[in-house]
């Protein structure tokens, strides 16, 4: 928070190591005089690829600190069989878009995040026949169906992930209904002081019938019924002007763009 503050950006640490095998280490911290001044945090949802979010403390940069945690993280990442990184950076890091291009790392796409800034009591959900429900296991097969399409996961990526949900306790998963159909998905993330929604998804074949609007309204009310004053926030690829669009519409409003640059554990020695 300390660091955030500095430097004006908004990143999150979050200790809770989901999608973790036991023998995985997804969090490198550095210390000196037993004082944590910076950290290196892995995001593995994919076998393939690895997110990873950096913070060294402006009084510790430029000495080299980074390179000697990546060095870790890479051998990390190396031992897991993951082939390509992201670095995840804040547009408003002043050192980090620059520490990872200068890393040969390519720009790839980049992610608006947002924060719910609408009216806490009377949000309404006017279609009756747009239901949200937890999840459970016998939704997996038509859950992992619309995520396979909509999000171009394959078979195994999106059994991954609506797997996860069933086992991490601080994640739910909810399944969009309408008309009595499983349409869509939707999943609230606990984390720290807030609640982060994720995986929200519907159908193709339902798009265009107002049922995102009904479900991400509804999904808001659940969290709020939990704490009224709580942050709750998503992300949303700042090309995908649609999403955009509703996000805003339910009460959504921008906090900052995280730029993501990828770069292939292959070339690190």
């Amino acid at each position: 928070d300390r660091t955030n503050k500095k430097n004006k950006t908004n990143y999150v640490f979050d200790g809770s190591d989901d999608f973790k095998k036991d023998d995985d280490i997804n969090t490198f911290l550095i210390y000196s005089n037993k004082k944590l001044f910076g950290f290196i945090s892995i995001f593995s949802p994919k076998k393939t690829e690895a997110e990873l979010t950096a913070i060294i403390e402006p009084e510790h940069r430029k000495k080299g600190y980074f390179n000697k945690l990546l060095i870790e993280v890479v051998n990390e990442l190396k031992r897991r069989n993951i082939h390509s990184i992201l670095f995840v950076c804040d547009y408003k890091s002043i050192d980090g878009n620059p520490v990872v291009q200068a890393l040969g790392s390519i720009y790839e796409y980049s992610e608006y995040l947002m924060s719910y800034a609408g009216d806490r009591d009377n949000r309404i959900v006017d279609n009756n026949k747009v239901k949200i429900i937890e999840s459970d296991r016998s939704d997996k097969n038509r859950l992992k169906a619309i995520a396979m399409d909509v999000f171009q996961n394959s078979e195994e990526e999106a059994s991954e992930l609506v797997e996860e949900n069933f086992k991490n306790i601080r994640r739910k998963l909810f399944s969009i209904i309408y008309d009595n159909h499983i349409v869509g998905m939707i999943g609230v993330y606990t984390e720290m002081d807030r609640k982060y929604v994720y995986g929200f998804c519907i159908d193709r074949e339902y798009q265009g019938r107002g049922i995102g609007r009904q479900s991400l309204t509804a999904i808001v009310n659940i969290c709020l019924e939990e704490n009224r004053n709580q942050n709750i926030s998503l992300e949303v690829h700042t090309d995908n002007k649609n999403a955009l669009g509703l996000y805003r519409k339910v009460g959504f409003e921008l906090v900052t763009e995280f730029k993501y640059y990828r770069k292939s554990i292959h070339t690190f020695q």
